[in-house]
């Protein structure tokens, strides 16, 4: 069945499509009429959706490899599955920084607030530094490689950014 795909490299794709755009759907229909997301909330939902996909299978990478489960980080392997996660997050941040997408409250564009650029820049720092070539990154930290956890904050402000902006 449908469970299948977390075994194939596509299922990456279902959670970020999932994750990216159905559920911010879902949630949102909750408190405002349903429509269908811009172009701008898509990309950056999928974005998203697919490096904290990548983010969540590498800690398994191993393990995966071995039982056979051919997710997208052991087809592309830790390191470079590891680029894509980050040039993910980054182009999500770079689609923040743009302004993208509207406020749902006032569809022109307008400038980004305070706490959006607080966590916003927060978010590519903690990037920046997963990036950088050092150790310090890959040096454990409570069970996982500092790199997951930088990134997994990471990845949390930059969604916190875009709630706040489609608010």
């Amino acid at each position: 069945g449908p469970l299948h795909l977390s075994r194939h490299p596509l299922g990456a794709w279902c959670q970020a499509v999932g994750v990216g755009i159905v559920m911010p759907l879902l949630v949102g229909w909750l408190v405002q009429p349903w429509r269908l997301p811009s172009a701008a909330d898509a990309v950056l939902g999928l974005l998203l959706g697919l490096s904290g996909h990548i983010l969540t299978a590498l800690p398994d990478a191993v393990i995966d490899r071995r039982v056979g489960k051919v997710t997208l980080v052991v087809k592309l392997g830790s390191t470079a599955a590891r680029r894509v996660m980050l040039g993910g997050f980054a182009l999500a941040a770079g689609v923040l920084a743009l302004g993208l997408p509207s406020s749902r409250c006032d569809e022109s564009n307008m400038p980004m607030q305070t706490p959006e650029q607080i966590l916003l820049v927060i978010a590519v720092c903690l990037l920046a530094s997963v990036a950088m070539p050092h150790q310090w990154a890959n040096r454990p930290l409570i069970g996982l490689p500092r790199h997951l956890w930088l990134s997994a904050l990471a990845s949390v402000l930059l969604w916190s950014a875009w709630l706040i902006r489609v608010q």
